[in-house]
């Protein structure tokens, strides 16, 4: 494939990426001149959790990866992600350890995007942001949801064992009642 329909490709996955999706052409081509393709092996680090080597985000352009945590000695499963779809994007915002690993299952191919190359480019800079905090607010509204849910849940859960043993306690009392004769 020749280096436009390639470069074409990439404009098109990355202007479908939701973080970019309110970028204008010239933006989004001046974060592909700022970005590096990299590419992983099936079973590859891009990076683990607690480090604080790298403050970049990248975008899946081929392969799939794997997001997930060490819980006790274990990996536990986050998410998956897949072509178009993009990961470690907290490190644009905060200069905090990793909070996740991230390994590919495939043979697999990124785009990394620095933290300097999108804060070099203020307009994207502050539309990126936007779309951040953006999807930020949308996540803490549905784990909101998920807090009442549950806290509801929990709530009829233990209300209906209070009324079930109110109702034996009361049964008792009123077997009681049964056995007494005047």
């Amino acid at each position: 494939m020749a280096a436009p329909d390639i470069e074409a490709l990439l404009l098109k996955l990355i202007s479908s990426v939701t973080l970019f999706r309110e970028l204008e052409r010239r933006d989004l081509l001046g974060l592909l001149r700022g970005s590096s393709r990299v590419t992983f092996a099936s079973g590859q680090h891009v990076f683990e959790e607690k480090a604080h080597d790298d403050d970049s985000m990248y975008v899946v352009t081929s392969g799939k990866f794997e997001i997930f945590r060490r819980v006790d000695g274990c990996d536990s499963h986050i998410a998956y992600a897949n072509p178009g779809e993009h990961f470690g994007e907290m490190a644009l915002v905060t200069d905090k350890a990793r909070s996740a690993s991230v390994r590919a299952l495939e043979d697999s191919t990124v785009l990394r995007l620095s933290k300097e190359s999108i804060f070099a480019q203020p307009r994207v800079a502050v539309c990126v942001m936007k779309c951040m905090f953006t999807l930020v607010s949308e996540e803490l509204r549905l784990r909101n949801a998920e807090v009442l849910r549950l806290d509801t849940s929990r709530r009829d859960k233990f209300e209906a064992g209070t009324r079930q043993q109110i109702r034996s306690k009361t049964k008792v009392k009123f077997d009681e009642w049964d056995d007494f004769s005047l």
